[in-house]
Formats: C-alpha cells, structure tokens, sequence
C-alpha cells in the first residue's frame, strides 16, 4: 500500500513512497501491482493472469454501479411500489396462500 512521508530519505527510490514514478513498463506495471495490494508474480504470465482478473472484476463492478444507478432512477419515478398494491379478487387466493 502506499504510504506518505515527506521526510522520507528515499521516497524517490522507495515504491511504497506516494512520491515514488515509476520508469519503463515493467516497473510501471509491478507498481501498479504493488498499490493494489498485491504481491508481484515472479512469472509473466502469472502477471497477465492478475492483471485480467483484475479488469474482469473492474469491468464487473462497472456493470453493477450502472444497474444500480440506472434502479435509484426508476425507483425516484416509481409511483408506487406493486407489492404495495391493492390485489385484485381474482388473484386474492393465489396471494394468500403465496403468504401462508
């Protein structure tokens, strides 16, 4: 994880030093492995398969932060709730027993 310390000595040479840039690709990608809180792979491909599992999730996350968005705006036009509703006579008996 990161952390700050301005007195830090070697905060440019530390990467667990919020003041710490990374140079090249690959010392970019362990950084960026490292502030997600993840051990860095020794082999390339164990990082390719935490890098996509990583936007697997991202992605999945996207998909649940939209489906909830897009629930809190109907929900604001809701007139009224349908388990809210009074039943009609023909569908009484299936609800009463639907809550017994």
């Amino acid at each position: 994880m990161l952390a700050y310390d301005p007195d830090a000595v070697s905060k440019h040479t530390d990467p667990t030093n919020i003041d710490y840039i990374p140079t090249g690709d690959a010392q970019k990608d362990n950084h960026d492995i490292c502030i997600r809180g993840f051990e860095v792979p020794s082999t390339r491909e164990d990082q390719i398969k935490l890098l996509r599992g990583c936007l697997r999730q991202r992605s999945r996350i996207f998909q649940l932060r939209n489906a909830l968005k897009i629930a809190e705006i109907a929900a604001k036009h809701q007139i009224l709730d349908p388990g809210q509703a009074i039943p009609c006579i023909l569908h009484h008996n299936n609800r009463a027993t639907k809550s017994l």
